[in-house]
C-alpha cells in the first residue's frame, strides 16, 4: 500500500512563493483537505456488464460548488484567492475567480452542493500511477491524499476491479482506478483461489512459465475487467543485492504476455517493477 500524508495543512499565506506553492501543493493534496474527491466516470462499471442485473440504477452527479479556498496550478505555480471551482458531471465545468465563474455557479445554483473551502487549498486532484488497494480503507486514504485517478498496481484477490466500479453506484468511494487485476508471476500462491477460472494453473505448484499459461493468467486478468497487466522482468527490483541482469521471465514469455494483452481496451502492459510517482493536472476540463 503505498504511504499517504493524511494531515491537513495550515491555512494559507497571501503571499506565496512559487517553491511554496509548488510544496503545499503536494503535502496537502488539494481536496483531500475538504474529505472530497470529485465523483469518478460510470466508464469503469459498464466493463464485462458487471452489476448488469442488479435491480437499481447507477446514481445521478449533482453539480458541485467549491469556493472561498486560494486556487493553485501545479503546472505553473500561479495561485487565485477565494477562487471557485464548479463540478459538473466528475469534470471541472469552470474555475478562476468570482467573477470568471459566475455563470457557472448561477447555471448549478439551486442543484449544486456548495463547499466552503475558506482558508483551505484547491488542487486539481492527483494521479498515483503505482497504488495497491485491496479494501475500501486503502481508497479512502487515498482520497484524503488528494489522489482521483490511479493505476492499480495488483490485488490479490480482484479487489482493484471491484473498487473500479464503485464510483458509478457510489461517486466519491472510491477514485478511478486503472485495475490491473492478479500480478502476472510465477507464484500466485492463494490468489489461485480468486476465479474458478485459475484452477487449472493451481496443478503448476508456483511455476507459471510456459507461453501458453502466461497468456492464459493474462486472459482471465482482461476477462474480470483489468485495464492494465503487471508482470515482472526482475524477481525483486530496488534492492541493493539484486542482480538487475536477472530475469524471471525472458523475452518470449513477456512477448506472450504482451501479446495475450493487446486488444484490450486500455490495456497497458507494464514489464517490470516501478516506482511510485504522480503526475500533475491541469485544470480545464479533466475530470
Amino acid at each position: 500500500m503505498c504511504e499517504h500524508d493524511h494531515n491537513a495543512g495550515p491555512v494559507p499565506n497571501q503571499a506565496l512563493a512559487r517553491r511554496s506553492v509548488m510544496a503545499g501543493a503536494a503535502a496537502l493534496a488539494g481536496l483531500g483537505a475538504l474529505g472530497f474527491a470529485a465523483p469518478a466516470s460510470a466508464d469503469s462499471g459498464e466493463r464485462g456488464g458487471l452489476a448488469a442485473s442488479y435491480h437499481g440504477s447507477a446514481q445521478k452527479t449533482v453539480p458541485i460548488i467549491i469556493e472561498g479556498g486560494t486556487l493553485i496550478d501545479p503546472a505553473t505555480g500561479d495561485t487565485v484567492e477565494d477562487g471557485v471551482l464548479v463540478l459538473r458531471d466528475g469534470k471541472v465545468e469552470a474555475v478562476g475567480t468570482r467573477e470568471a465563474t459566475r455563470k457557472a455557479v448561477k447555471d448549478a445554483v439551486g442543484q449544486a452542493t456548495r463547499i466552503d473551502a475558506t482558508g483551505k487549498f484547491i488542487i486539481p486532484g492527483m494521479v498515483d500511477a503505482h497504488v495497491h488497494a485491496n479494501g475500501l480503507e486503502d481508497v479512502r486514504l487515498i482520497l484524503q491524499s488528494g489522489a482521483t485517478t490511479v493505476r492499480s498496481g495488483s490485488s490479490t484477490f480482484y479487489q482493484d476491479i471491484a473498487l473500479a466500479t464503485l464510483p458509478k453506484w457510489n461517486p466519491g468511494l472510491s477514485p478511478r482506478m486503472h485495475p490491473a487485476g492478479l500480478f502476472v508471476s510465477p507464484e500466485q500462491g492463494d490468489s489461485i483461489l480468486a476465479d474458478p477460472e485459475l484452477a487449472p494453473l493451481a496443478a503448476l505448484e508456483g511455476n507459471i512459465r510456459d507461453v501458453k499459461d502466461l497468456a492464459y493468467l493474462t486472459g482471465v486478468n482482461l476477462r474480470r475487467g483489468a485495464t492494465v497487466i503487471k508482470t515482472r522482468a526482475n524477481p525483486r527490483a530496488g534492492l541493493a543485492e539484486q542482480d538487475p541482469l536477472e530475469l524471471v521471465y525472458d523475452r518470449e514469455q513477456l512477448s506472450a504476455i504482451v501479446k495475450a494483452a493487446r486488444g484490450a481496451r486500455g490495456a497497458l502492459p507494464r514489464l517490470q517493477r516501478q516506482r511510485h510517482c504522480r503526475s500533475r493536472r491541469r485544470w480545464r476540463g479533466q475530470h
